[in-house]
Parts: structure tokens; C-alpha cells; sequence
């Protein structure tokens, strides 16, 4: 979808209903993810099967090379089930 066309739709969506979520599949790309965070709203969406996910890095900076991004590994399937609930 294009770019403006997308956000031309978010903001009649936002203007008309009150709309805390939005679902869509897997098809959007980064441009479009980033314009509904923005937008204050909670963004639902599929996953690959195969998705890497990984905690932030909360370590200590050891002094040498780039600062690490990740953190630990997310395992899907050990998850607590309290995360899933509101």
C-alpha cells in the first residue's frame, strides 16, 4: 500500500472511531509499522513461524567494539502466559 494513501486512511480512522488497535497481517512493510506506532495506536500482526525475537540488551557496555543491541533470545513457547493477558 502506498505510503500516503495508509496514512491518509489512519487518520480518518483515528478522527471517526476511537480505535485503540489495530490488526492487520503481515504485508505491511517498515514505513507503514512505524506510522501506526507513531500514531499512539497498539499494533496487532502475525509472525513468521520462524521470527527471531530477542529481549533488549539490558548488560553492561564492556568497553570494546559496538554496543550490543540484543539481549537474550525469546523462546515462544516458555512465555508466561500472564504477558498474554491485559
Amino acid at each position: 500500500m502506498d505510503p500516503d494513501c495508509f496514512a491518509g486512511v489512519l487518520q480518518v480512522l483515528i478522527g471517526v472511531l476511537a480505535v485503540q488497535y489495530l490488526v492487520m497481517d503481515g504485508h505491511l512493510g517498515i514505513t507503514e509499522c512505524l506510522m501506526v506506532l507513531q500514531s499512539g495506536l497498539q499494533f496487532v500482526s502475525k509472525l513468521r513461524w520462524d521470527a527471531a525475537l530477542y529481549e533488549p540488551f539490558t548488560g553492561k557496555y564492556r568497553g570494546r567494539g559496538p554496543h550490543p543491541k540484543y539481549g537474550d533470545r525469546v523462546n515462544v513457547h516458555r512465555m508466561k502466559k500472564e504477558i498474554f493477558e491485559e
